[in-house]
C-alpha cells in the first residue's frame, strides 16, 4: 500500500502536470568558463540557444566567445568551437568569434552563428567542428554575395530548412535573407529605425533581435525597442504586429498586451510562440491563432527554481524547444534553465509517469499511467552507461537503488515510438 506521502506526492504531481510547469537549473552555476556536468559547468554569458535532432543543446556563450554543447541525457557541457576574442575560421577551438549572439541549426545539424562583434554569419559543421564564414565583412550595410555583404550587429538568426537563413540585423533595423547555396544576401523587410507595418522596406523596425520560422513560411521577430512581436510572410514580405504595444507588462490579446524589451523567441509544434521578455524577467506565450499573450514562467528579478509562476529569472535571453521541454539562457544568472513541458500536452505521444521519492536512497518507485506489453524501463548514469534495462510487468515498479553510487541518473520509459525521460538523484 502506498504511504500517505506517496499519495500526496502523486496527487500534486498529477495536479501540476495539468496545471503548472516547473523551472529547474539544467546547467551552469556562477559566472566563468568551465566544461563539466550540469551545475558544475560555468558560462560567461549564455545567449542564443538551439537544439539538434537528438535534443542536444547548443549555446552561444557570448562573454567567453565560444559555442558550447550540452548533452541532453547526461548534462555534460563541452566546448564545440571558439577560443579567445577575434576572428578566425578553423576547426573547433582554433576558431575565433567576437561577441557571438544568435544561433540556429538546419536539418543536417549544421549550426549558423550570428557573430555580432565581427558582423559576420558563421557556419559550424557539428560533426567536425569546422567553422567557416558564409556572409558578412566589415560593419555597415550592403547586399551581395558572401563576404561582399555587410551587416550591422547581426543578432538573431533562423533557418526555414528550405535553403534560406534569416538574420535580425539589429543595427540596420532590417531582416536580411541569405540563400545558403549561393550565400547571396538580400533585404527582406525593413529600412530605417521606426515602427510601421507594411510590405518589404516600407515596414519599419527598431532593433529587431530574435527571429524564428514556422512550417508555413512565416517569420516571427522580437522588435525589441518597439516592445512588440512582429509577423512576416516570407513569400510576400508583408509585416504585421501580432502582440505588444507600449513598454510594460500586461497579459492580453494582441495590442492589449505589453512587453519590456522582448529578446528571443521559439515556436512549438502547435505554432505557439514562446518569448523571453528580457526586462520583465519572464517567459511569455503567444497563441498565434488568437494572439493571446500569457505568462508561463517568471515573477520578479532573481534566481529561483520551482513552480513556474513563482520562479525567478535574471534577464533571460535565448530560448528553444527540443520537442521535449523548453530551455532558456538565463543570461545574468549565467545558467541554462529548463521549463518542463507540462502545462499543455503538446505531444500526445509522450508517456506519462511519476517517480517517488526524488532524491532517493534505497528505493525508487515508478508509476506509469498506461502500460502495455511493450513498455520498457532503462536507467543510465550521467556518462550514458546503462545501469538497468527491463521490461515492465506492472504499472507500479519498485527499483532497488541501494547499490547505486550517489549521483545523477536518467530513467527512460519507452513503448514502441513513445518515450519519456526523467532525471533522478541517488543520495
Amino acid at each position: 500500500m502506498k504511504s500517505f506521502y506517496s499519495l500526496i506526492s502523486l496527487f500534486y504531481s498529477t495536479f501540476f502536470i495539468i496545471n503548472a510547469q516547473e523551472v529547474s537549473t539544467f546547467a551552469g552555476s556562477s559566472k566563468g568558463y568551465f566544461d563539466d556536468i550540469g551545475i558544475n559547468a560555468k558560462f560567461g554569458e549564455p545567449n542564443g540557444i538551439c537544439a539538434d535532432s537528438n535534443g542536444n543543446l547548443y549555446i552561444v556563450d557570448t562573454f567567453n566567445k565560444k559555442i558550447r554543447k550540452v548533452d541532453i541525457l547526461t548534462n555534460q557541457v563541452t566546448t564545440l568551437a571558439g577560443s579567445s576574442s577575434g576572428y578566425l575560421d578553423g576547426i573547433g577551438t582554433s576558431a575565433k568569434f567576437n561577441g557571438p549572439t544568435g544561433i540556429c541549426i538546419d536539418q543536417y545539424d549544421n549550426l549558423y552563428i550570428a557573430d555580432s562583434g565581427n558582423n559576420k554569419i558563421r557556419k559550424i559543421v557539428v560533426s567536425t567542428g569546422e567553422v567557416s564564414t558564409i556572409a558578412g565583412s566589415s560593419f555597415g550595410f550592403n547586399n551581395g554575395i558572401g563576404t561582399t555583404a555587410k551587416f550591422s550587429i547581426p543578432v538573431g538568426i533562423c533557418t526555414d530548412n528550405n535553403g534560406f537563413l534569416y538574420v535580425a540585423d539589429f543595427g540596420n533595423n532590417q531582416i536580411r535573407k541569405i540563400e545558403i547555396s549561393t550565400t547571396n544576401v538580400t533585404t527582406l523587410v525593413g529600412s530605417t529605425s521606426g515602427y510601421s507595418d507594411g510590405f518589404g522596406t516600407n515596414a519599419l523596425f527598431n532593433n529587431p533581435q530574435g527571429i524564428c520560422s514556422d512550417m508555413k513560411g512565416n517569420l516571427y521577430v522580437t522588435d525589441s525597442s518597439n516592445h512588440k512581436i512582429r509577423k512576416i510572410n516570407s513569400s510576400t514580405a508583408e509585416v504585421n504586429t501580432i502582440a505588444g504595444s507600449t513598454q510594460g507588462f500586461f497579459d492580453g490579446i494582441g495590442a492589449l498586451s505589453q512587453f519590456n524589451f522582448p529578446y528571443d523567441l521559439c515556436i512549438d509544434n502547435n505554432d505557439n510562440l514562446f518569448v523571453t521578455d528580457n526586462y520583465n524577467h519572464k517567459i511569455r506565450k503567444i497563441n498565434t491563432k488568437t494572439n493571446e499573450v500569457t505568462t508561463i514562467a517568471g515573477s520578479s528579478l532573481g534566481y529561483l527554481d520551482g513552480i513556474a509562476s513563482t520562479s525567478q529569472f535574471k534577464y533571460p535571453s535565448g530560448i528553444c524547444y527540443n520537442q521535449e521541454n523548453f530551455y532558456v539562457s538565463d543570461q545574468n544568472n549565467y545558467i541554462i534553465r529548463k521549463i518542463s513541458n507540462n502545462l499543455s500536452i503538446y505531444n500526445q505521444e509522450k508517456l506519462r509517469f511519476n517517480i517517488f521519492p526524488n532524491p532517493c536512497t534505497f528505493f525508487l518507485e515508478v508509476e506509469i499511467d498506461n502500460i502495455t506489453s511493450n513498455t520498457r524501463l532503462q536507467i543510465t548514469d550521467v556518462l550514458g552507461k546503462i545501469i538497468q534495462n527491463q521490461k515492465l510487468e506492472s504499472s507500479i515498479t519498485k527499483i532497488n537503488t541501494s547499490s547505486f553510487s550517489k549521483g545523477i541518473y536518467f530513467l527512460k520509459i519507452s513503448d514502441e515510438n513513445k518515450k519519456s525521460i526523467r532525471k533522478f538523484i541517488v543520495k
